[in-house]
């Protein structure tokens, strides 16, 4: 990798350049983005100005923003990027402004959610499945990035960052695709997760890029159809019992009563419940990472005593311990296998 201007080149001859337009067979991906930044008096005025009563966006410090704002329930402020077009569609160009708002905004700064908007005609009819399957693996690597480096209810129970299945990627998840939105002659991809890691956007924008225009992608749609569909995903207490070894609890049905509740009520839709995923079966992982995937599984499930015994023998847990408890042990166990840099390799 080389460095310039603070940017991360991935020098990678499967990716494409960032430092050139992003040109498919059918015409350009253009690009956009917002920044979600906090409700704070010294934030509003590094991004407004009044003028007489009006408030405005900053476009003489901030060129490449388009001048619109709104505020969101949580209170928090949001304003957009000019579209990156044609010549101007280069993903280094993005990452530096994206950069220079961070810069100015500091810890204000919330979140960036970054568009990339490329021709229907780049995803054959053929390959529209594969495609999903594709980008609905992307958000899983998203996903566990977020699981990984944040507090994991934002990756398991907030609303708008759990998993989606590939039937529903329309609707706000740690990505975002839309068909025909707000150009009927194109698809809207967000990455929506990444916060405000100007590195890892780039890094999964240039990943995307590179598959939108040389169209090598491979979905695995058969498995990540049943993987990201929550009614088809084995049931935990058969996932314990599989994976129980010596010295494990035997699940009875006081047992059997906590896990049913807790993959149906420590994660927003049941989508939390990671390790059900069935990854240690995905074809697109190598035999070693299904290995590891598995031993990591027997682990959680023999770690899982002491849990039984607070949550079952001492009653010492309420319920939203148990929830919080169960949380953090998918977290670990995500950290413990590196899901996040193990699904970028397959991209």
């Amino acid at each position: 990798m080389a460095a310039n201007n603070n940017l991360i080149y991935i020098q990678n001859p499967d990716l494409e350049d960032i430092s050139k337009p992003a040109k498919t067979d059918w015409g350009y991906v253009s690009f956009g983005f917002e920044c979600e930044f906090s409700n704070n008096r010294v934030a509003r005025d590094k991004m407004f100005r009044v003028v007489n009563g009006t408030r405005k966006v900053r476009t003489d410090d901030f060129p490449f923003l388009d001048g619109t704002w709104i505020q969101e329930e949580s209170g928090n402020w949001e304003v957009r990027s000019s579209p990156y077009l044609e010549r101007r569609a280069i993903i280094a160009n993005v990452i530096r402004d994206i950069k220079e708002v961070k810069r100015a905004m500091g810890e204000a700064v919330r979140s960036f959610h970054l568009h990339m908007r490329f021709p229907l005609d780049c995803v054959p009819p053929s390959r529209k499945e594969a495609f999903r399957a594709w980008i609905a693996r992307v958000g899983d690597a998203v996903l566990f990035w977020r699981l990984q480096r944040r507090d994991e209810w934002y990756a398991l129970v907030a609303w708008c960052m759990t998993r989606q299945p590939m039937k529903t990627l329309h609707l706000k998840g740690p990505i975002r695709l839309q068909m025909g939105r707000p150009d009927r002659s194109k698809y809207d991809l967000e990455l929506r997760g990444f916060m405000k890691s100007g590195r890892k956007i780039q890094q999964m924008t240039q990943i995307v890029v590179s598959g939108i225009i040389r169209g090598n992608y491979n979905g695995y749609a058969s498995f990540q159809l049943v993987s990201s569909d929550r009614h088809r995903q084995e049931r935990i207490t058969h996932f314990f019992r599989r994976y129980r070894s010596a010295g494990c609890r035997r699940i009875g049905q006081r047992e059997t009563a906590l896990l049913e509740r807790l993959r149906s009520e420590a994660s927003r839709l049941q989508r939390g419940n990671v390790i059900l995923y069935d990854l240690e079966n995905a074809p697109y992982f190598s035999s070693a990472t299904r290995t590891l995937i598995a031993a990591e599984n027997r682990k959680f499930v023999r770690n899982f005593n002491t849990f039984f015994e607070k949550a079952i023998d001492s009653n010492s847990w309420s319920k939203k311990e148990q929830n919080r408890q169960y949380r953090r042990r998918l977290k670990n166990w995500a950290i413990a296998i590196n899901l996040h840099d193990k699904l970028l390799k397959t991209l």
